[in-house]
């Protein structure tokens, strides 16, 4: 850890030295690094091409040797050789001055020797140009090298050379083998050389040690040149660097004069024109100021004015609340009354006029509209007092109890198609919403065999609910109108309903940042979707509108 340390210290040590130094002795440095960093690259790669080139070189010059040589052995008077105890015998001689002579001609040669295959499927040497007795392989002998080598041999049926050095009991070589046949045409015997691998790498060494005198001495040169490189380089920028200092101490009269090449000159220039936009902008900077003073000035009045409005519709709302609170149930009241009274001279008139007794009725109906449209204001006018009050709510458990409140007839059938989630919200909100869309379902049903269904649909952010029915449909012009306060599809005088529904469901959605739409087709059905967001942090922004198919 100690050495590391002291390691990280002069590498430390040395970026500090090179971060302080004059600029042109950094442009010589950077050069020089480059430049030594090129030769390498371009050093090492030559070497490995010539060492690979080299190698297929000598790879083509062996297959070529081992060819020709193959085409020189007599494969008849070869296969006579059997017995160990033949190696005396004449043909035996012949073969092996054929080999010395083969290996006299070519003096990189190390090994030449002959194989076959024996019948226990093994591969033995028969004839051996060698004349050292602790080298020689006598006739017979059982070649154990490399398996893959020895597989190759078996398979062996045109002249080849091994891709790399192989190893055995005698050293280290590049070999070639070729077969040599018989006069019938088959074949007798497998002709191997070797190449000694020291004589290859060997010439791979010496191009490397030129290689590296001639790095070097481009090093060394390289290194002066770098010197004289940065010093030509960095004049120009001193000088600019020197004005630039001037400017910034005030003097911006200064001008730059650098002698050098044209991009010199041109910086030069462009620097001076700098200087005179930066005297132009200085100038006018006071009036920009004073400008953005007063516009930040009118800003401040601005906003305290839009405070003060905020503050203004706050009380306002608040009133407007208080006031229909207080209408709501000042408003009760006396309606109460009339309502007594009209059941009790209705109760006191006489039977048999009949159109006396329609007008006791209509007035009772408009009694009790007006007291729904009493209970729709406050209620329209109390939702977002509610939002507060949140809790975690099952809404399978919730709509299954809307359903039984409801209590459908027979002939319409309401059904929840997949597992409602829980969400957090006021379940008095949540419950109006299902409540309302549900009882309109129901109502307004004009099939024999109604089906309302509820479905659920996972998305990122939020839940989109759906609630939809194959009842009478909604015209496409009406489908923005029904969310309006006091808007009914019917003539007012023909339904109980006020018209407000609607327009609550769509104010508890928005109030929570969801979206409410409807789809529908005349005569088919008619399906109300809305958005509910998962968690209290997807109440930031609202929630975008997904348009399903009806159907």
């Amino acid at each position: 850890m100690t050495k590391i340390r002291m390691i990280k210290i002069k590498i430390h040590n040395i970026l500090k030295s090179y971060t302080s130094a004059k600029l042109e002795t950094k442009l010589a440095i950077t050069f020089f690094g480059l430049a030594v960093f090129i030769s390498a690259f371009v050093t090492l790669a030559a070497y490995l091409n010539f060492s690979f080139k080299a190698r297929e070189d000598l790879r083509k010059h062996l297959r070529d040797v081992v060819s020709m040589a193959a085409l020189q052995l007599n494969g008849d008077l070869h296969s006579t050789l059997i017995e160990p105890n033949q190696e005396d015998t004449t043909a035996y001689l012949e073969i092996k001055q054929s080999l010395q002579y083969i290996k006299k001609m070519a003096p990189d040669i190390r090994f030449i020797y002959t194989w076959r295959k024996n019948p226990a499927g093994q591969v033995v040497f028969v004839v051996d140009a060698e004349t050292d007795p602790n080298q020689i392989s006598h006739l017979g002998d059982v070649y154990s090298g490399e398996p893959a080598v020895i597989k190759k041999i078996l398979t062996l049926n045109h002249a080849d050379t091994d891709k790399n050095f192989n190893t055995d009991k005698w050293g280290t070589w590049l070999s070639g083998y070729a077969p040599f046949y018989k006069s019938n045409g088959r074949m007798e015997g497998i002709l191997g050389i070797d190449l000694k691998a020291s004589d290859v790498r060997k010439h791979e060494r010496m191009f490397l040690w030129n290689a590296l005198v001639i790095f070097f001495v481009a090093v060394i040169c390289v290194l002066f040149i770098g010197q004289w490189f940065g010093r030509r380089l960095a004049a120009p920028m001193v000088k600019l660097t020197l004005s630039s200092k001037r400017i910034t101490e005030g003097d911006l009269r200064h001008r730059a004069c650098v002698e050098g090449g044209r991009e010199t000159s041109i910086l030069a220039e462009s620097f001076n024109k700098m200087t005179d936009t930066l005297h132009k902008a200085i100038t006018s900077r006071d009036n920009e100021i004073n400008e953005r003073r007063r516009a930040e000035m009118a800003l401040d009045i601005a906003n305290k004015d839009l405070q003060a409005t905020v503050l203004q519709l706050s009380v306002a709302n608040r009133q407007l609340k208080s006031f229909a609170q207080i209408a709501s149930h000042d408003l009760k009241t006396p309606l109460r009354g009339i309502k007594m009274l009209t059941d009790w001279l209705a109760d006191g008139y006489p039977e048999k006029s009949k159109e006396g007794q329609e007008y006791f009725e209509l007035l009772k109906k408009r009694i009790t509209r007006m007291y729904k449209y009493i209970e729709a204001i406050h209620l329209y006018t109390s939702i977002e007092s509610l939002k507060e009050n949140k809790f975690c709510v099952d809404l399978h458990e919730l709509v299954l109890d809307i359903i039984s409140e409801i209590n459908p007839p027979q002939h319409i059938k309401i059904v929840i198609e997949n597992k409602m989630p829980e969400i957090e919200c006021d379940k008095s909100h949540i419950t109006h919403v299902f409540k309302n869309l549900l009882s309109n379902a129901v109502k307004y049903m004009d099939k024999p065999l109604g089906i309302v269904s509820i479905r659920c649909v996972d998305e990122q952010r939020c839940w989109i609910f759906s609630v939809s029915d194959n009842g009478p449909g909604i015209n496409e012009k009406y489908h923005d109108k029904i969310f309006e306060v006091f808007q009914t599809l019917s003539p007012k005088d023909e339904t109980e309903d006020v018209g407000i529904g609607l327009s609550i469901v769509k104010k508890i959605v928005e109030l929570y940042n969801g979206n409410i739409w409807v789809e529908s087709k005349m005569g088919e059905g008619t399906t109300f979707l809305f958005t509910m967001p998962k968690t209290a942090e997807s109440n930031t922004e609202p929630l975008c509108a997904t348009s399903w198919a009806v159907n």
